[in-house]
C-alpha cells in the first residue's frame, strides 16, 4: 500500500467527498472555457434570454417578441441563473460558469446515495464517478436544464431512501419539495414522480395509513411548488398550459416522413420536421399553447396513419439512445449546441464502459444473492424504465439518458465486492 493510500484511508468521509467535489468543480470550470458558442438557436438561448428578462416587465416572453408569452421549457434553471444575469446584464456565455456549481450537488448526492446503499467506500467511488464521467459533466458547461435535473434526480433517490427507512414528516416535506423542483426543471419527470410515490405506497404497505398520509403530503407540497408557474401561465395563454408548451414540437419533430422512412434519421428527429410543423401551426394561431396543440395533433395523426412503422421506429429510438446507431450524427448535432466533439465522443465511450461494468458486476451480485440495492432497487428500475420510455415516446437524445446514467452508477457501486470479501478471495488464492 502506497503512502497516498495510507493517507487517503485515514481521512474522514467528509474530507474525501469535499476533495472530490472540489476537483470535480475545478474540472467543470475549466471545461466551461472549452465549450463552443452555439451555432444554432438552441434551448440554451431560451434559458439565457428568460434569465435576463425575469426582473423586467417582460418575463418569460418569446426570444423574438416581447409581447408573446412563452413556456417552452420549465422555468427553474432560468430563475436560478437570473440573479447573476441581473448583476451582469451583458453576460450570456458567462452565465455558463454558474452551472458547474450545480454539478457539485450531483457529486455530493451520489456520495450520500452510495454510502446509504453500500458503505462510505461506496459513497467515495460513486462521487468520483459522478465527478469525472463525461455523462455527468458534458452538459455542465451549458445553461440548460440537464445539470439541475440530474442533481435533483440523485437527491430524489437519497430522500426516498430516508423515507423508506424512517418515514417522517420532515422527510415527506423534503420529498415533495424535490419533486416539485424536478418538475419545474423537466416537465416529463412528473410521471416518474407519480410512479415513485406509487412505489413508496407499495413499499410501506404494512403501515398503509401512514404511507398514504405522508405520500399525500409530498404530492401536495410538490403541487404547491409548481402552482405559481401554473397560475402564471393560466393568465397568459388561450388554452390550458399545465407545465410547458414543448410537447407539440417534440412530437412533431419525431413523427414525420424523415423520422419514419429516411434511413439516415429513422427513429430520430430532424429540423425539417419541426420547421414544417411549426410553420403550419403559426399560420393557424399566434398563441404558443395553441400552436403546441396543433403540432401535437399533427404528430399523433401521422403516427396513427403510419402505425405499422411504429415498432421499427421505437426500436431505432432505443438504438439512438444508447449510441448504437449513427453516433457521429449525434456528435455533430451536439457540437452545434456548444458541446465539443471530443467531449461527446468521450461521453459515448464512457457510457458503454460503465454500462458493461454495471451489467457484469450486477449479474455476479444477483447470482450470489447479495442485493445491496435494497430498499431502492425498485426506484432504480423505474429510472431505467423511464429512460427507455422517454426514448420510445419521443426520441433517443442522449440528454434524456440521465436517469439511466444514475442507475448504472448505483448498480455498479452496489455490485462491487466489499474490501473484506476481496481480501478473503485473495487469501483463498
Amino acid at each position: 500500500m502506497t503512502a497516498f493510500h495510507l493517507w487517503w484511508a485515514t481521512q474522514s468521509f467528509r474530507f474525501r467527498i469535499g476533495l472530490i467535489a472540489l476537483l470535480g468543480l475545478l474540472w467543470r470550470l475549466c471545461y466551461v472555457t472549452l465549450e463552443r458558442p452555439y451555432r444554432i438557436l438552441t434551448d440554451e438561448a431560451w434559458y439565457v434570454t428568460q434569465a435576463h428578462r425575469l426582473f423586467t416587465t417582460h418575463p418569460f416572453t418569446s426570444i423574438f417578441d416581447y409581447n408573446a408569452p412563452t413556456a417552452q421549457h420549465g422555468p427553474l434553471i432560468s430563475i436560478l441563473v437570473a440573479p447573476i444575469a441581473w448583476l451582469f446584464p451583458d453576460a450570456d456565455a458567462g452565465l455558463r460558469f454558474v452551472i458547474p456549481f450545480i454539478g457539485v450537488l450531483t457529486i455530493v448526492g451520489f456520495a450520500i446515495a452510495g454510502r446509504q446503499l453500500v458503505s462510505e467506500r461506496g459513497g467515495v467511488i460513486a462521487a468520483a464517478l459522478a465527478a469525472f464521467l463525461p455523462d455527468f459533466w458534458v452538459r455542465d458547461g451549458l445553461v440548460v436544464a440537464e445539470s439541475l435535473s440530474v442533481a435533483l434526480l440523485v437527491w430524489l433517490l437519497v430522500v426516498l431512501h430516508v423515507m423508506i427507512r424512517a418515514p417522517r414528516l420532515r422527510t415527506a416535506i423534503a420529498l415533495g419539495v424535490v419533486m416539485g423542483a424536478l418538475v419545474l426543471t423537466r416537465a416529463e419527470c412528473a410521471g416518474l414522480c407519480i410512479a415513485l410515490l406509487g412505489y413508496l405506497l407499495w413499499r410501506m404497505r404494512n403501515q398503509l395509513r401512514n404511507a398514504v398520509r405522508l405520500s399525500a403530503l409530498s404530492l401536495l407540497l410538490a403541487l404547491v411548488v409548481v402552482a405559481p408557474w401554473m397560475a402564471f401561465n393560466a393568465t397568459r395563454f388561450e388554452s390550458t398550459v399545465l407545465l410547458t408548451n414543448n410537447l407539440g414540437i417534440t412530437l412533431a419533430s419525431a413523427n414525420c416522413h424523415a423520422a419514419y422512412y429516411d434511413g439516415r434519421y429513422i427513429g430520430y428527429d430532424t429540423s425539417r420536421c419541426w420547421l414544417a410543423a411549426q410553420a403550419k401551426a403559426r399560420s393557424l394561431s399566434s398563441d404558443e399553447a395553441e400552436q403546441s396543440s396543433i403540432m401535437k395533433s399533427m404528430a399523433l395523426e401521422y403516427a396513427r396513419e403510419h402505425a405499422t412503422r411504429i415498432p421499427l421506429v421505437v426500436a431505432m429510438r432505443e438504438a439512438w439512445m444508447v449510441g448504437l446507431y449513427r453516433p457521429s450524427h449525434v456528435v455533430f448535432m451536439s457540437s452545434l449546441g456548444g458541446q465539443p466533439r471530443w467531449a461527446t465522443w468521450m461521453q459515448l465511450v464512457s457510457f458503454w464502459l460503465l454500462g458493461l461494468a454495471a451489467l457484469v458486476f450486477g449479474c455476479k451480485r444477483v447470482r450470489s444473492r447479495q442485493h445491496r440495492l435494497d430498499p431502492i432497487g425498485g426506484p432504480i428500475v423505474l429510472y431505467v424504465v423511464f429512460t427507455l420510455a422517454l426514448a420510445a415516446v419521443f426520441v433517443g437524445h442522449w440528454r434524456y439518458r440521465s436517469t439511466l446514467d444514475i442507475a448504472l452508477i448505483l448498480i455498479f457501486v452496489a455490485s462491487l465486492p466489499s474490501p473484506s470479501h476481496a481480501a478473503a478471495n485473495v487469501a483463498e488464492v
